[in-house]
C-alpha cells in the first residue's frame, strides 16, 4: 500500500487583498502562473509514489485566474484525487470557480474592518445558495471575542464547518492569540457552545480525529506557481516553503524531519496523536509546541 499524501496547489502567489495572514506576503510580486501541463506531468509522477489524500487550491488569490485555467487546471486534479478544496478570499464571485469545484474554504475575519466585509459575507451566502460546501476560517477570534454573536452569524450563513485557525509562534501573522493557552482557552468556550451551532465545529472534529485515528501522520507536499514542488520549513522563527526539483529530494526531506520529530517527542506521551503532528507545525528550532496537549487531554 502506497503512503498517503496531501497535495497544497499553489497556481499563483499573486492577490488583490493585502492580509495580515498571508503567509506569502514576500512573494506577492511574483508573477508566475503554474504550468498546466507541468501539474499533470506532476501529479502524475506523485500518484506513482503516493496516494493523493487531498488535493488543496489556493493562492495567492484564486479568483484573479481566468476561468478557463481554473476549468482546466480542475479537470486535471479530478483525473488526480478525489477530494479537491479549493480556498478563496471571495471578493470575487468567479463563475470558473463556482462551476468547477464542490469545497471551498473561506478566510473570513469578523473584526476586520475591510471595504470589502460584506461583500465576502454575501458572496458567501450566494455560493451555499448554489448548493457548494463552504468551509469558514477565522484568524481573529480572542477570549473578548462575543461568541454567541459569531455563532449566529455563521448560522445564518448555512455554512459546512468553521475553523479557528490554529495560533503557531513560528508564523508572524496578526494573530490576536498571546500564546498557546490563549488559543486553547477560546477553542475550549467555543467547544462548550458547540450545541448551538448549526455548522460543524471543525476544531473539534480535529480533536476527536486525532484521538480515534492511530497515526495522523500525512505528510504535505507543496507545488508552487515556480513549477517546483516544495515542502514548508521554518528559519529564524520565520515560515517558509522549500522548494526542490524532484520527488526523490522531498522524500529525503521527510525522513530527515520525521527523525528530528522522533527525536524532540520522544519522552512525550502525546507523540503522534497531538495538533502538531496534525498541522506539521512542530518548531525544530527552538522549545515551543504546537501540540496542544492540554486541550487534548481536557478533550477527551
Amino acid at each position: 500500500m502506497k503512503p498517503q499524501i496531501r497535495v497544497n496547489l499553489i497556481p499563483l502567489y499573486r492577490c488583490n487583498q493585502n492580509c495580515g495572514f498571508c503567509l506569502y506576503s514576500h512573494e506577492k510580486q511574483n508573477q508566475n502562473t503554474m504550468s498546466l501541463s507541468w501539474l499533470d506531468e506532476s501529479l502524475s509522477n506523485i500518484s506513482r509514489k503516493y496516494d493523493i489524500a487531498q488535493i488543496k487550491v489556493s493562492g495567492g488569490e484564486i479568483a484573479l485566474l481566468s476561468d478557463l485555467y481554473f476549468e482546466m487546471l480542475y479537470n486535471i486534479l479530478k483525473i488526480h484525487c478525489k477530494k479537491i478544496i479549493i480556498e478563496t478570499n471571495f471578493i470575487n464571485f468567479k463563475k470558473g470557480i463556482i462551476n468547477n469545484c464542490d469545497i471551498i474554504n473561506v478566510k473570513y475575519n469578523f473584526n476586520d474592518y475591510s471595504p470589502f466585509k460584506q461583500q465576502v459575507f454575501s458572496n458567501i451566502k450566494a455560493a451555499v445558495d448554489t448548493g457548494k460546501i463552504i468551509n469558514v476560517k477565522s484568524l481573529d477570534i480572542s477570549c473578548k471575542t462575543d461568541q454567541s454573536a459569531i455563532i449566529e452569524q455563521l448560522n445564518i450563513l448555512k455554512i459546512k464547518s468553521w475553523e479557528i485557525i490554529p495560533f503557531h509562534q513560528t508564523i508572524h501573522t496578526r494573530y490576536k492569540f498571546k500564546g498557546y493557552d490563549e488559543y486553547e482557552e477560546v477553542v475550549r468556550t467555543f467547544l462548550r457552545l458547540s450545541h448551538k451551532m448549526k455548522f460543524a465545529f471543525q476544531n473539534k472534529l480535529q480533536l476527536e480525529g486525532i484521538l480515534n485515528i492511530d497515526n495522523y501522520n500525512i505528510k504535505t507536499l507543496y507545488m508552487t506557481p515556480n513549477d517546483k514542488f516544495a515542502v514548508q520549513a521554518f528559519e529564524n522563527n520565520n515560515f517558509y516553503l522549500r522548494e526542490m526539483d524532484n520527488l526523490d529530494e522531498i522524500n529525503n526531506y521527510f525522513i530527515e524531519m520525521e527523525k528530528k520529530r522522533d527525536k524532540i517527542c520522544r519522552n512525550c506521551t502525546s507523540k503522534l496523536k497531538c495538533m502538531a503532528n496534525y498541522f506539521l507545525n512542530l518548531d525544530y528550532n527552538g522549545p515551543s509546541c504546537s501540540g496542544y496537549k492540554d486541550l487534548l487531554t481536557q478533550y477527551k
